[in-house]
């Protein structure tokens, strides 16, 4: 584990890159420690950013500090086993399973209650399979009975050497293990593939592990329980982090998805077989969610939930697709719109943006008028290359970060000012790699990491609050929301969607033949909000005519 000095009123967990073994290690970073939900929650806080409990002299966790309600659910639902000093629940799940019956009668294995066919071998229970691959368990216990049998051929070099047989063909490709089996040594490992007495089934099976092998993967015959939670989060999180080198996914998209991947294996259990699962399993997951989380958050944890099991299907590490249920689903529209409706409109008035403009320091100034002269959002200013900027003609060209959509503005004088004012007491850059940007903090760092911890928010959030200006729904963002709806007035719709960076409608081919928007027109929709900003009593003539 990595820590970064927590002190013991701050920590929080995060899942992050494998170790070597490929289970999950938690990077910890500063945050401060939650209080419990109600007086009489039975779990606390623990440091590792986890909810606890001691249970028996050991501690135990349920879940992430910021989803309380799973953490107590999983809780409940463990308590009995674990007081009682017995395996969680998935891990008994195979238990309660009815045992099956011997295929024959002569069976020579019997079906133990751990879910695999055994034998016992003097004092030794030996097991050789999982009850759903009886005729691999069959296998498995035949050869194992044969390397017994060749364990005395292996005290006495004379008799091995009379016993090992000959390579059927010169081009066979396997060689007589002592232990009286065929094998391969592949990537420095010996495998091993059958008995001596039957090299062609020997043959045919090194002939279907041996791409898996040579790639570094375990064939499907060799799997014993199938795909289990914990091994498909790993495989996804991999693929998704190979994205994050190549610039095809962001910091901020991996941090959603280890969040999503942590809160799957907290549920449903480590070692629990995703073919198990059923509909109730989603229902209960999506239940513990909706109590955390508003409409909007609960449909994205859906989304990524979904996207993680489809990539298990698409991947071949389940034969059929999962089934979720109707239990599962994003929250329907009308709930998104009372949700909404409920927060406010993410909207300023001329009166306070003119306020905030008269308050807030030089950085933030420029940031406030990009915000509503060109409809830039948080993301949007703290990656501003300077070369992006025009400030001798008026102009902003910088293409969208989150969708790379060319797009363009003009600059109101009063923005074009501001921006000179801040470059010419701009920081100096601590890292090379800040050198081409915009705006930089007061030690010459960047504004963004990538990660939801936007700093821009914060010190815009300080301004509202100390001119009481705070209220739910308003945040930097909204200056984008302000900006467009301003805008329709003038009822050149292709223009404004250009300013805001919007990504076009597949089925719309308009974007896709246009190479060029008219100045006149990008300047008619930035003047009015100007007009809509600065002149007073405008704003009500405006809206009065709409």
């Amino acid at each position: 584990m990595t820590t970064t000095n927590p002190t013991p009123d701050t920590a929080t967990a995060r899942l992050d890159t494998r170790n070597t073994t490929g289970k999950f290690k938690c990077e910890v970073r500063l945050m401060e420690r939650p209080a419990k939900p109600r007086p009489d929650f039975p779990l606390f806080a623990h440091a590792n950013g986890q909810w606890a409990k001691k249970i028996q002299g050991k501690l135990h966790y349920f879940g992430a500090w910021d989803d309380p309600g799973t953490a107590e659910d999983n809780y409940h639902r463990q308590e009995p086993e674990l007081d009682g000093n017995r395996k969680t629940k998935h891990k008994q799940s195979k238990l309660r399973r009815e045992k099956p019956n011997k295929p024959r009668p002569d069976y020579p294995l019997y079906p133990h209650p751990s879910g695999q066919w055994a034998c016992k071998v003097g004092r030794q229970t030996k097991y050789f399979g999982p009850w759903d691959d009886p005729e691999g368990a069959e296998r498995a216990y035949q050869d194992y009975v044969s390397n017994e049998s060749t364990k005395t051929v292996r005290n006495s070099k004379a008799a091995r050497t009379e016993e090992t047989p000959r390579k059927p063909r010169k081009t066979f490709p396997l060689w007589p293990h002592p232990s009286g089996q065929w094998a391969k040594k592949i990537n420095g490992t010996t495998y091993y593939f059958g008995r001596w007495s039957d090299p062609d089934a020997a043959e045919e099976r090194y002939e279907a592990e041996r791409d898996d092998l040579r790639a570094g993967r375990i064939p499907r015959q060799r799997q014993s329980g199938g795909c289990t939670v914990e091994t498909l989060c790993d495989k996804f999180l991999e693929h998704k982090r190979r994205g994050l080198a190549t610039g095809e996914i962001s910091q901020r998209s991996i941090d959603d998805y280890e969040r999503t991947c942590a809160k799957i294996t907290c549920s449903f259990g480590e070692n629990r077989c995703v073919e198990d699962l059923t509909p109730d399993d989603f229902a209960h997951l999506r239940g513990g969610m909706a109590e955390s989380y508003g409409a909007v958050r609960l449909g994205n944890e859906v989304i990524r939930v979904r996207c993680v099991f489809k990539f298990a299907f698409d991947w071949g590490l389940i034969a059929s697709p999962v089934r979720y249920g109707g239990g599962f689903s994003k929250p329907k529209a009308a709930v998104l719109r009372r949700e909404r409706q409920k927060k406010g409109k993410r909207m300023f008035t001329p009166e306070e943006i003119r306020t905030v403009l008269g308050k807030a320091n030089k950085p933030m100034k420029a940031m406030i008028l990009l915000g509503i002269n060109c409809g830039f959002g948080n993301e949007d200013c703290a990656t501003l290359p300077l070369d992006a900027l025009d400030l001798k003609r008026g102009w902003v060209d910088y293409a969208r970060p989150k969708t790379a959509v060319e797009r363009a503005c003009p600059l109101w004088e009063e923005t074009v000012a501001a921006l000179k004012d801040y470059v010419a007491d701009r920081p100096k850059p601590a890292k090379k790699e800040f050198e081409g940007l915009v705006f930089l903090t007061q030690t010459g760092l960047g504004w963004s990491d990538g990660t939801r911890r936007n700093p821009i928010t914060k010190e815009f959030t300080k301004v509202l609050e100390k001119l009481s200006l705070k209220r739910a729904g308003l945040s930097f963002y909204a200056l984008r929301h302000t900006f467009y709806t301003a805008g329709e007035y003038c009822r050149d719709k292709d223009a404004l969607e250009y300013i805001m960076g919007h990504a076009a409608d597949g089925a719309d081919m308009r974007p896709f033949y246009r190479e060029e928007t008219w100045i006149s027109r990008l300047r008619a929709i930035v003047q009015h909000v100007h007009r809509w900003v600065f002149e007073v009593g405008y704003a009500a003539q405006v809206m009065g005519s709409r």
